[in-house]
C-alpha cells in the first residue's frame, strides 16, 4: 500500500475549510440559516397574518387559530466534492502547489452547491412577482414594488439574476450615469443595489436550466423568508484506493434549504434580451 503523509492530508483539509470559509456561497448569508442539524430534515416554523391579536384583554383566552401555524421542512442532502492525487510528488506542497488549488477548487464546489440549494428551494416554493416583460427601470420598479408589498419587514432582499440580466441592467443609463447614482457600476461591475434589493449575479441559475436564450428567471429573496439547514459542514477526508493506485481526498457537506414564506420568494421572468 502506499503511503501519505497524514501532515499533508491534514494541511489539505484544513486548507478546504479556511477556502470554503473565505470565499463563501454568495446566497449563504442572505437567508435565515439553522446549523448542527442531528436529523434528516428541519422544520422552520411560519405564522400567517391570522396568529395575532389585534387586541388583548388580560386574562382573556387567546383566540388564535392553530391551523395559522405550518412548518416548512428542509431535507438534508449530503454533497460532495472529491480530486484524485495521482503521485506522491503531488503532495509535495512546494513543488506542485496540488493542495492550494485543489481545495480552493472543491472549496467553490461546494459552495456553489450551496447556491444551488437554495435556487432549487426558491424555484420550487416562490410566489411570482413580475410576469415576462423586457428589462427596463419600470420593470425594475415594479420587482421592488412586489417585494415591498410583501411587507416582511427588515431583512436583506436579494435579487439574484443570470450574468445575462446583468448585463442588461448595466446598460440601463440610471444604473450607470452618476446623475442617479454614485455606485461606479461601469468601472467596478458592481450594481450595490437598486430599490433596497442587492444584485448577486449567479451562474447556477444557468445550470439549472432557468433560462432559454431570451428569457431568463430571476428570483428575489428575503432573508427571513427561505431557510437554509446546515447538518454538516465542510468535512475533508483521505483515503488510499487499491483499485485506483491513487488517494482521493473527498470533502462532504450536508445541508438542505426551503421556502418558508412564498411572498417574499419571488420569481421574476425577464424577455426580450
Amino acid at each position: 500500500m502506499s503511503s501519505l503523509d497524514p501532515v499533508f492530508a491534514t494541511k489539505f483539509s484544513d486548507f478546504v475549510t479556511t477556502a470554503q470559509e473565505q470565499d463563501q456561497s454568495k446566497l449563504r448569508g442572505r437567508v435565515l440559516e439553522m446549523t448542527n442539524i442531528g436529523a434528516e430534515t428541519i422544520n422552520f416554523p411560519f405564522a400567517t397574518s391570522a396568529s395575532s391579536e389585534d387586541t388583548y384583554v388580560r386574562g382573556a383566552d387567546l383566540a388564535l387559530d392553530p391551523d395559522a401555524f405550518s412548518f416548512k421542512t428542509a431535507t438534508m442532502i449530503p454533497t460532495v466534492a472529491h480530486r484524485w492525487l495521482h503521485t506522491l510528488d503531488q503532495a509535495q506542497s512546494n513543488v506542485s502547489g496540488w493542495d492550494k488549488v485543489n481545495s480552493r477548487q472543491i472549496a467553490n464546489e461546494l459552495n456553489r452547491k450551496i447556491d444551488r440549494r437554495i435556487i432549487e428551494a426558491a424555484n420550487a416554493g416562490a410566489s411570482t412577482g413580475v410576469a415576462s416583460a423586457a428589462l427596463d427601470m419600470a420593470y425594475v420598479a415594479a420587482v421592488g414594488v412586489a417585494m415591498k408589498t410583501a411587507d416582511l419587514g427588515a431583512g436583506k432582499i436579494t435579487w439574484v439574476v443570470t450574468p445575462k440580466v446583468w448585463g442588461k441592467l448595466i446598460q440601463l443609463a440610471q444604473i450607470t450615469s452618476g446623475d442617479y447614482v454614485k455606485s461606479g457600476a461601469i468601472m467596478t461591475g458592481d450594481i450595490l443595489g437598486l430599490f433596497g434589493m442587492d444584485i448577486v449575479v449567479s451562474t447556477v441559475l444557468n445550470g439549472l436550466s432557468f433560462q432559454e436564450s431570451t428569457v431568463h428567471k430571476t428570483f428575489v429573496i428575503h432573508e427571513n423568508a427561505l431557510g437554509l439547514g446546515i447538518a454538516q459542514d465542510v468535512k475533508t477526508e483521505s483515503n488510499y484506493v487499491p483499485q485506483k493506485l491513487m488517494h482521493l481526498f473527498a470533502s462532504t457537506m450536508v445541508c438542505g434549504a426551503t421556502v418558508i414564506d412564498p411572498a417574499g420568494v419571488q420569481v421574476n421572468t425577464v424577455s426580450s434580451l
